[in-house]
């Protein structure tokens, strides 16, 4: 193995490693600029699955309220798997917009949340606003800021 790593000159070239250069696009953001993504999480009173339909609906209206309001656009979305079928689908609502997606059979319920809002983030990026995206999904906003660059 030590000869296929000599012949494929491997330590030279991890020893001149370096980073990859940006996109020519990509311009450094101003230190006083806003990072492009903040993330904020309302702590429910008690479990999901242990508060009403009614307490339910309160708790999500508390949060709309809560939620930040220098953004223009508000989305809403949410993922789900059937476990007793295994089928999925993830939905954003948007003013009078609101979209229904499948997924394959058998998706986690991380993946259907986070193709919520990459759908929701698609319909927001070509017309360059800010937005407040709502979901319920704790998964996702711990798995988002690891996505930043």
């Amino acid at each position: 193995m030590s000869k296929n790593i000599e012949a494929l000159n491997a330590q030279q070239v991890f020893l001149n490693f370096q980073q990859d250069p940006p996109h020519p696009t990509y311009s450094t953001p101003a230190p006083w600029e806003a990072p492009p993504l903040h993330f904020s999480a309302r702590k429910l009173a008690k479990s999901k699955a242990d508060l009403s339909p009614a307490e339910l609906a309160s708790e999500a209206k508390a949060s709309v309220r809560s939620a930040p309001t220098h953004a223009t656009d508000v989305f809403f979305t949410g993922g789900s798997v059937d476990t007793t079928t295994g089928t999925a689908a993830a939905a954003v609502h948007y003013d009078k917009f609101a979209a229904l997606y499948r997924l394959p059979d058998n998706s986690s319920t991380l993946q259907t949340e986070l193709l919520a809002i990459l759908r929701a983030l698609q319909l927001a990026v070509p017309r360059n606003i800010n937005v407040t995206i709502h979901t319920d999904s704790l998964g996702v906003i711990q798995a988002l800021p690891d996505c930043v660059p």
